[in-house]
């Protein structure tokens, strides 16, 4: 896999878990989806139904998703 893979010399990370995940799981920018500070348990709004996910691609090709963390 690393032989066919690409290496990146310079990146970019957000300092918050919310952004970043959703930039993980989306492949988007947070400010694109509108998650831009951290979601705390009780609150209503998060990712759009209407966002397609890495997790909806792979499942796609037929790969098995465990989950475990605070996604």
């Amino acid at each position: 896999m690393a032989f066919e893979g690409m290496r990146f010399w310079s990146s970019y990370a957000e300092p918050s878990g919310t952004p970043s995940r959703t930039a993980i799981m989306t492949g988007r920018h947070p400010v694109r989806t509108g998650l831009l500070k951290v979601l705390w348990p009780g609150q209503t709004d998060g990712l759009s139904q209407e966002e397609f996910t890495l997790a909806e691609a792979l499942m796609g090709l037929g790969v098995l998703l465990p989950v475990s963390g605070c996604f």
